[in-house]
C-alpha cells in the first residue's frame, strides 16, 4: 500500500546508469537523489513472487522496460537489504532513513528511500558512499548486457 514502510527483512534494488558504475560496481552517485527529489527511487523485490533475488530483479527489469524506462547497456541493478542498510547508516551517521512503498500505476514495486540528508551535501555524499559500499559488500549486482 502507498506510504507503508517496507519490512527490514526485505530487499530493494536500484538501477544504476552506466555513468554511475565503475569497474562493475555502483558509484556513490547512484544513491544521490536529483535536486528537488524528496526520496531516492528503488524497487521492492519482495513485491514479486519469484523465489530468488536474481529472478525478482529480472521482474523489476521487465516492469521498468514495459513502462518505457530505457535501461542502458552496461548499467546494473544493485540490491540493498533494508534493515542492514538502515542500521549501518544510523550507526555511522546518525541518519534515519526509511524505505517506503510508493507504487506507480505502471510499477507496483516502486518504493523510495526517505530521510536522506539532501540539505547537507557532505553528509549526503557520505551516506551515498555507505550505501554503495553496502551493496558491494552484499554482492548483489546484476549487469545489463
Amino acid at each position: 500500500m502507498t506510504g507503508d514502510r517496507l519490512p527490514d527483512t526485505d530487499w530493494v534494488s536500484r538501477y544504476c546508469r552506466p555513468r554511475q558504475v565503475l569497474d562493475g560496481e555502483p558509484l556513490p552517485a547512484a544513491f544521490m537523489p536529483r535536486n528537488g527529489e524528496e526520496y531516492l527511487s528503488v524497487n521492492w523485490l519482495e513485491y514479486f513472487s519469484a523465489p530468488a533475488s536474481a529472478d525478482r530483479i529480472n521482474q523489476v527489469r521487465e516492469t521498468m522496460q514495459s513502462a518505457g524506462f530505457r535501461l542502458s547497456r552496461n548499467g546494473l541493478f544493485a540490491a540493498l537489504q533494508i534493515g542492514l542498510s538502515r542500521a549501518e547508516v544510523k550507526d555511522k551517521f546518525e541518519v534515519d532513513i526509511e524505505f517506503v512503498h510508493e507504487p506507480l500505476p505502471s510499477d507496483g514495486s516502486h518504493a523510495g528511500i526517505y530521510g536522506l540528508p539532501v540539505h547537507d551535501y557532505a553528509l549526503l555524499s557520505d551516506v551515498a558512499t555507505c550505501l554503495a559500499h553496502h551493496v558491494t559488500d552484499q554482492g548483489l549486482l546484476q549487469r545489463i548486457e
